[in-house]
């Protein structure tokens, strides 16, 4: 069976993701995130929207949610620890030297102008801290095809 366009994007971004180093990735995981698997990164398919073009092909919007973790020594550490990972995952996905990620179809991936609030543990012995990041990521496909790029 081909693989779609979609996948083929995603896939791209879980590769990118999972080179992170010192980090526990899983795509699609399902919640929750074990203590003993942080600092950790889990990546989320959204839903995408094609928009019909008038070249034969539709321009797809796609949302990938990641959620990030991490924990640290102190409780003053885990800002510190957070921040790093973000900045890994932004510059990871946000990648001017390859912003197709290796994916012709790729038109551009952007910080989504959402994010959720901070997640921080409920156990004073076990402290992490977390938080959820959005991208969105255009690419082509033509139209009325998810297989073949536009």
């Amino acid at each position: 069976m081909p693989t779609t366009i979609r996948e083929t994007v995603l896939a791209a971004v879980a590769t990118k993701l999972d080179a992170i180093s010192g980090t526990n990735f899983k795509r699609t995981a399902t919640p929750p995130v074990d203590y003993d698997d942080l600092p950790a990164i889990r990546q989320y398919s959204g839903n995408h929207v094609p928009v019909p073009q008038n070249t034969g092909s539709e321009l797809r919007t796609m949302r990938v949610d990641v959620e990030i973790y991490v924990t640290a020594a102190t409780d003053d550490e885990l800002d510190p620890a957070l921040n790093d990972l973000y900045g890994k995952v932004y510059s990871a996905l946000i990648d001017p030297v390859d912003p197709t990620h290796g994916v012709p179809a790729v038109r551009h991936v952007r910080k989504a102008l959402y994010d959720n609030p901070d997640i921080l543990s409920e156990d004073q012995a076990r402290s992490f801290y977390g938080t959820l990041l959005g991208f969105e990521i255009n690419f082509e496909t033509a139209e009325s095809d998810p297989y073949n790029a536009g």
